[in-house]
Protein backbone atom coordinates (compact mmCIF):
# COMPACT_ATOMS: atom_id res chain seq x y z
CA UNK A 1 0.00 0.00 0.00
CA UNK A 2 1.15 3.35 -0.53
CA UNK A 3 2.38 5.33 2.29
CA UNK A 4 4.78 8.56 2.16
CA UNK A 5 5.38 11.75 3.33
CA UNK A 6 3.86 13.30 0.54
CA UNK A 7 0.39 12.66 0.51
CA UNK A 8 -2.42 12.98 2.43
CA UNK A 9 -4.12 10.55 4.16
CA UNK A 10 -7.29 10.53 6.72
CA UNK A 11 -7.32 8.64 9.77
CA UNK A 12 -10.09 7.95 12.42
CA UNK A 13 -9.93 6.01 15.47
CA UNK A 14 -13.46 4.51 17.02
CA UNK A 15 -14.46 2.04 19.60
CA UNK A 16 -17.46 -0.23 19.59
CA UNK A 17 -18.99 -3.54 21.47
CA UNK A 18 -19.04 -6.55 19.81
CA UNK A 19 -22.70 -7.91 20.03
CA UNK A 20 -21.59 -10.93 21.28
CA UNK A 21 -18.56 -12.46 22.06
CA UNK A 22 -16.32 -13.84 19.28
CA UNK A 23 -14.23 -16.55 19.58
CA UNK A 24 -10.89 -16.77 17.64
CA UNK A 25 -12.03 -18.55 14.51
CA UNK A 26 -15.08 -15.97 13.88
CA UNK A 27 -12.85 -13.06 14.50
CA UNK A 28 -10.40 -14.72 12.19
CA UNK A 29 -12.71 -14.99 9.84
CA UNK A 30 -14.45 -11.33 10.15
CA UNK A 31 -10.88 -10.08 9.71
CA UNK A 32 -10.41 -11.64 6.64
CA UNK A 33 -13.24 -10.37 5.06
CA UNK A 34 -11.85 -6.86 6.35
CA UNK A 35 -8.37 -7.15 4.88
CA UNK A 36 -10.17 -8.17 1.49
CA UNK A 37 -12.43 -5.12 1.66
CA UNK A 38 -9.67 -2.62 2.87
CA UNK A 39 -7.05 -3.95 0.56
CA UNK A 40 -9.34 -3.27 -3.07
CA UNK A 41 -10.30 0.43 -1.02
CA UNK A 42 -6.82 1.32 -0.33
CA UNK A 43 -7.08 1.21 3.65
CA UNK A 44 -4.78 -0.13 6.45
CA UNK A 45 -5.27 0.17 9.73
CA UNK A 46 -5.56 -1.88 13.18
CA UNK A 47 -8.00 -3.43 15.17
CA UNK A 48 -7.96 -4.28 18.87
CA UNK A 49 -10.48 -6.44 20.45
CA UNK A 50 -10.86 -7.58 23.91
CA UNK A 51 -13.66 -8.71 25.76
CA UNK A 52 -16.34 -8.00 23.06
CA UNK A 53 -15.21 -4.75 22.02
CA UNK A 54 -12.94 -3.40 19.49
CA UNK A 55 -11.13 -0.19 18.68
CA UNK A 56 -10.37 0.44 14.94
CA UNK A 57 -7.76 2.87 13.05
CA UNK A 58 -8.37 2.79 9.82
CA UNK A 59 -6.63 5.07 7.17
CA UNK A 60 -7.16 5.93 3.54
CA UNK A 61 -8.62 8.38 1.38
CA UNK A 62 -11.28 10.49 3.05
CA UNK A 63 -14.16 9.60 1.34
CA UNK A 64 -13.29 6.03 1.85
CA UNK A 65 -13.03 6.10 5.69
CA UNK A 66 -16.16 8.29 5.96
CA UNK A 67 -18.12 5.31 4.23
CA UNK A 68 -16.23 2.58 6.16
CA UNK A 69 -17.38 4.76 9.17
CA UNK A 70 -20.78 4.69 8.35
CA UNK A 71 -21.27 1.07 7.03
CA UNK A 72 -19.63 0.20 10.56
CA UNK A 73 -22.57 2.28 12.12
CA UNK A 74 -25.36 0.28 10.31
CA UNK A 75 -23.57 -3.24 10.73
CA UNK A 76 -25.85 -5.03 12.99
CA UNK A 77 -21.72 -7.14 14.75
CA UNK A 78 -21.42 -3.41 16.17
CA UNK A 79 -23.46 -1.30 18.81
CA UNK A 80 -22.45 2.17 20.92
CA UNK A 81 -19.77 3.50 18.00
CA UNK A 82 -17.98 6.57 19.04
CA UNK A 83 -15.56 8.23 17.01
CA UNK A 84 -12.28 9.03 19.36
CA UNK A 85 -10.09 10.82 16.73
CA UNK A 86 -10.42 11.70 12.94
CA UNK A 87 -7.68 14.31 10.86
CA UNK A 88 -5.50 14.35 8.09
CA UNK A 89 -1.84 13.02 8.08
CA UNK A 90 1.02 13.20 6.10
CA UNK A 91 1.45 9.30 6.62
CA UNK A 92 -0.06 6.19 7.09
CA UNK A 93 0.77 4.48 10.64
CA UNK A 94 0.11 0.75 9.24
CA UNK A 95 1.04 1.23 5.56
CA UNK A 96 1.81 -2.23 5.20
CA UNK A 97 -1.33 -4.05 6.67
CA UNK A 98 -4.40 -4.06 5.01
CA UNK A 99 -5.70 -4.50 8.79
CA UNK A 100 -3.69 -5.59 11.68
CA UNK A 101 -4.90 -7.64 14.54
CA UNK A 102 -4.14 -7.43 18.33
CA UNK A 103 -6.20 -9.60 20.70
CA UNK A 104 -5.98 -9.86 24.94
CA UNK A 105 -8.38 -12.54 25.46
CA UNK A 106 -5.80 -15.28 25.68
CA UNK A 107 -4.80 -15.40 29.49
CA UNK A 108 -1.14 -16.31 28.64
CA UNK A 109 -0.79 -12.73 26.66
CA UNK A 110 0.18 -10.24 28.16
CA UNK A 111 -1.41 -6.78 28.60
CA UNK A 112 -0.12 -3.40 28.13
CA UNK A 113 -0.13 -0.68 30.30
CA UNK A 114 -3.92 0.84 30.29
CA UNK A 115 -5.40 -2.06 28.40
CA UNK A 116 -8.36 -2.84 30.98
CA UNK A 117 -9.26 0.76 31.82
CA UNK A 118 -9.53 1.68 28.18
CA UNK A 119 -11.93 -0.75 27.31
CA UNK A 120 -13.88 -1.43 30.99
CA UNK A 121 -14.25 2.36 31.97
CA UNK A 122 -17.20 4.40 30.85
CA UNK A 123 -16.41 6.77 27.65
CA UNK A 124 -15.21 10.17 28.12
CA UNK A 125 -14.01 10.92 24.00
CA UNK A 126 -11.42 12.97 25.56
CA UNK A 127 -9.55 10.21 28.13
CA UNK A 128 -10.67 7.44 25.66
CA UNK A 129 -8.86 8.92 22.52
CA UNK A 130 -5.55 9.77 24.61
CA UNK A 131 -5.63 6.27 25.10
CA UNK A 132 -6.69 5.22 22.25
CA UNK A 133 -3.02 6.91 21.22
CA UNK A 134 -1.18 5.14 24.06
CA UNK A 135 -2.69 1.91 22.72
CA UNK A 136 -1.90 2.38 18.86
CA UNK A 137 1.77 3.44 19.47
CA UNK A 138 2.37 0.57 21.86
CA UNK A 139 1.42 -2.13 19.34
CA UNK A 140 3.01 0.31 16.41
CA UNK A 141 6.32 0.23 18.64
CA UNK A 142 6.31 -3.13 19.13
CA UNK A 143 5.07 -4.53 15.71
CA UNK A 144 8.49 -2.74 14.47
Amino acid sequence: MPGGSRMSVFQTVYISDAVGSLDRPRLEALLGQARLKNQRLGVTGLLLYHDAKFMQLLEGERAVVEQLMSSIRKDARHRNVVNLLAHQTHEREFAEWSMALRTWDDASTPRPEGLREFFDEPVDVPTAASRARRLINLFRNNAR
